[in-house]
This record gives structure tokens, sequence and C-alpha cells, in this order.
């Protein structure tokens, strides 16, 4: 139910990048208040992705000792173990706001309460699917919930339940909100433009599997996906764009410890930095036992 990893490692996304864009028509480069958050996001996503990462980034987490060989230091970084008190805390507040079943009102009860068995086109079920957004916001102080509805060419409702069109949720963590705009000016306060990294898995051949990176720009009534070049990374070519039925962009956001519009604070990033210590000392005192019992 909990997503205990990283939102943007696990999907290759290292976030290398300038405050300043050198490219102001480039799709992929993310916005000054992105990188605002991302050293607090660091902390946070590395203690979520447990012991695999802490081991992977060894040399910030766990560094080389003054005349300590290799082989030592490789053995001192693989006896190394991450407890997991960070996630047992977010785990542990996920069940303490959801301890209650969410309930609707108004409509169809029929037609809302099988939507809700899945909301995401993935079997999860309208609680377990807040549970993990919840889980998101407290990690990194804010997540995404993006509303799409599947194309068909149904004429009316009858048509679009006999289809089995239903509206969807795709969840969208604070790390792959790379861009957006917004004007308390204009459109009533809405946002007039929001950029989501976006990783999918397309089929190669009868059995393969490629994976690939894409930018998905949001406009009010329009929108458009540029996939990333062939030719090297960072480089985008328009894919698709296209019109919706809504005019306003379909994100809705929810916030754990909000600063402004898509800028938040990770309420926990001290915690985080407390299970880093932990992890820090465990694995010194293991190394001490060890060193201590074999001279």
């Amino acid at each position: 139910m909990f997503p205990s990893y990283s939102a943007y490692s696990a999907q290759g996304w290292e976030g290398s990048g300038k405050l300043t864009i050198d490219n102001p028509d480039d799709p992929g480069a993310a916005s000054p208040q992105y990188w605002q958050m991302w050293p607090r996001w660091v902390p946070v996503a590395d203690v979520l992705a447990g012991t695999q990462s802490m081991r992977q980034n060894a040399m910030k987490y766990l560094p080389r000792l003054c005349n300590e060989s290799d082989a030592c230091y490789q053995t001192r970084i693989n006896r190394s173990v991450l407890s997991p008190l960070f996630h047992r805390v977010l785990k542990a507040a996920v069940g303490l706001i959801m301890r209650k079943p969410i309930v609707l009102d108004g409509g169809d009860e029929s037609y809302w309460e099988e939507w809700r068995r899945d909301v995401d086109r993935q079997g999860s079920s309208l609680d377990e699917f807040i549970g993990k957004i919840v889980y998101s916001a407290i990690a990194y102080g804010h997540c995404g919930v993006l509303v799409d509805y599947p194309s068909n060419e149904a004429r009316n409702l009858r048509e679009e339940r006999e289809l089995n069109a239903k509206p969807y949720f795709i969840m969208e963590q604070a790390p792959n909100i790379i861009g957006w705009r917004h004007s308390a000016t204009e459109g009533k306060g809405q946002l007039q433009q929001v950029r989501l990294r976006e990783v999918i898995t397309e089929p190669d051949g009868r059995f393969g599997t490629e994976i690939n990176r894409q930018i998905r720009v949001m406009e009010p009534g329009k929108f458009e996906v540029w996939k990333e070049s062939e030719y090297g990374s960072n480089s985008y070519k328009l894919d698709t764009s296209g019109s919706v039925s809504v005019q306003d962009i379909p994100l809705a956001v929810v916030y754990a410890e909000r600063q402004q519009v898509l800028l938040s604070e990770p309420p926990l990033e001290e915690l985080a930095h407390l299970n880093i210590q932990h992890y820090q000392l465990q694995a010194s005192l293991l190394n001490s036992l060890h060193v201590a019992g074999f001279p």
C-alpha cells in the first residue's frame, strides 16, 4: 500500500540542472522552485529507498575511514542495514488519518461504489489510493492527483457505461512535478501550466519491454507529450498534442506543509536525518564489534 521507494531515482531522474534555464523552450528543464525543494527531498527519498539506496550512496552516508582498504570499506558497506524507522512513522501517520473509510455522498450510488473499487485502473481501491497520496504528501510535503478519462466515441451516458469508461486517478509525486505557472491575477488564480515527468512502458516485439521517459505539458483545455529523443538524454521532441473537454488543469494537490502553490516543505525531514544518523551509528557499531571480535 505504501510506496517505500525513491520517486526520482527509481525512475532514472537524477536531477542534474540549473537554477537558470539556458533554453526556455526546453520542456524538461525544471523550475527554480523545484530546485529549491530538491535538497530537502534527497534525504527523505534515500531513506525511503531503503538499505540498497544507502549502500549505493555510501560515499555520502558512510565515508571511508583513514587508511581503510577497499576490501574493508566494501565489507563495512555490505554489513550496514537501514532500520525502516521513517517508513514506520509515515505508515502510522497514514493509518491514523485513514482510520475511517471514505464516504461518497450524492450521485448514482451503485455507479460510484463500483468505481471506488478501482480508481486508478490498476486495482487500487479509493481508500488504498488516498492512503498512498497521504503517505507521499507527508514524506515530500505535497503530492498531486491527476484526473484522466479514457478516450472513447460514446455519444451518451448509456454508451459510456457499456464501454465501462470511467474517470481514473494518476498519482504524481512531488519530485515528478517539475514546473508550473501560476498567477493570482490570471484565470481566477488557477494553474496556467504544469509539466510532469513520466516513465512509460511500451511493448517491444512479442515479449520485450521498452521503458521510455517523457514530459507531459498540461494547460487549460489542452495537453502536449514530449518524448525523450533517442539521440541523447534530456532532449525532447513533441510526440502528441490535443485538447481536453475541461478548461481547468485536472490536477489536485494534497499538502502536508504548504508554502505556496506547489511549493512545500517535508514536515518530517529532520526525522529522516535522524534515521540516517541511526544508520551511520549502527554501521559503525557493527563494524567495531566485528573488528573487536576478530582483530
